[in-house]
């Protein structure tokens, strides 16, 4: 088993909700969007529609009115509209990688460390066994091949193409502007930025048409609101299943040090032509 100093302490697995997470971390701390509004300057909040209404309103109750419980606005709504897997030739591995045949599972390689402890017994004995001394105090120049490696898999990355939808309401066009000058200025003259959760790094790509609308030419009495879309596309991949998951996230596996073949000379009692002493085993 890795000791804790191995990146499978750290290492999370990848799923939806890690790129759902990535996202909703890069508009909330990386925009920290602020408006203008009668009571002064207010953070923008951001509400993930997946959200039942229930928990919204218990978790955050700074968001909707007291009275009427309904939002208020400026704020963004966040949602994933749609999820398919990348097609091959987009792909950062084209090709597909296959689990190993065992009970660990795990395809994709991560990470290699030397196994300290199984090396220097390996390489001890050899130094015993050539220069009549531990490899902690032989004199002699001494090398060997000996190598105990421990390397870590997880499974292979499936890619998707996620898209989503941030949608925009304020109350004044004021407002509205605020909000989307970051959006418009954050990747500069190129659409793409990246996002990321947990160890996790996502490709996204922000569409540079965004859609305006309100009611400001009704002539009704209703208040008046200015919408805006934001549409969003992420490269994704995921790496595990969750809970549906029956073997480890990442698994480790040590190479063989050396590789050794029983010989049949000595089953055949034949001479050994390499060793006049009669002795067959290597």
């Amino acid at each position: 088993m890795p000791n804790k100093s191995t990146k499978q302490k750290t290492l999370s697995p990848s799923t939806l909700e890690t790129v759902d997470f990535a996202l909703y971390n890069w508009l909330n701390e990386k925009l920290d969007i602020y408006t203008d509004s009668n009571e002064g300057r207010r953070k923008v909040p951001i509400i993930w529609i997946t959200a039942e209404r229930a928990f919204q309103v218990k978790d955050n109750k700074e968001l909707r009115e007291i009275d009427s419980q309904a939002i208020i606005y400026p704020a963004m709504v966040v949602e994933r509209t749609s999820v398919s897997k990348t097609s091959a030739n987009e792909r950062v591995i084209p090709g597909n990688i296959f689990a190993q045949m065992d009970r660990k599972r795990g395809a994709f390689p991560l990470y290699r460390r030397v196994v300290k402890d199984k090396t220097q017994n390996f390489q001890n004995a050899e130094a015993k066994k050539y220069t009549k001394q531990t490899q902690d105090t032989f004199k002699l120049p001494f090398e060997s091949s000996a190598v105990v490696y421990e390397t870590l898999y997880t499974g292979y990355p499936v890619f998707l193409n996620m898209n989503y939808t941030i949608k925009i309401r304020t109350d004044y066009i004021q407002q509205l502007n605020e909000v989307l000058l970051p959006f418009q200025r954050f990747t500069g003259g190129i659409n793409q930025f990246l996002v990321e959760y947990e160890n996790h790094k996502f490709e996204a790509f922000i569409e540079d048409d965004y859609s305006i609308s309100s009611n400001a030419s009704n002539l009704g009495g209703e208040e008046k609101k200015f919408d805006s879309q934001i549409k969003i596309k992420v490269l994704g991949y995921i790496t595990a299943d969750g809970i549906n998951q029956d073997t480890p996230f990442v698994v480790g596996r040590e190479s063989a040090a050396k590789v050794r073949f029983t010989r049949e000379r000595s089953s055949l009692q034949e001479k050994n032509p390499n060793n006049d002493d009669g002795f067959f085993r290597q």
